[in-house]
């Protein structure tokens, strides 16, 4: 993922359901991790 749309993809999170910044990183980062594993299959 680019790392511009990493920040939007947090901040939209952010925005939607609240939360802190290390929380919305997290599960970003989770789901981006899940996604490329599932690519790779």
């Amino acid at each position: 993922m680019v790392p511009g749309r990493k920040m939007d993809a947090i901040k939209l999170y952010r925005a939607e359901n609240g939360g802190g910044l290390a929380d919305a990183k997290a599960i970003i980062e989770g789901f981006i991790t899940k996604t490329e594993t599932a690519i790779e299959k």
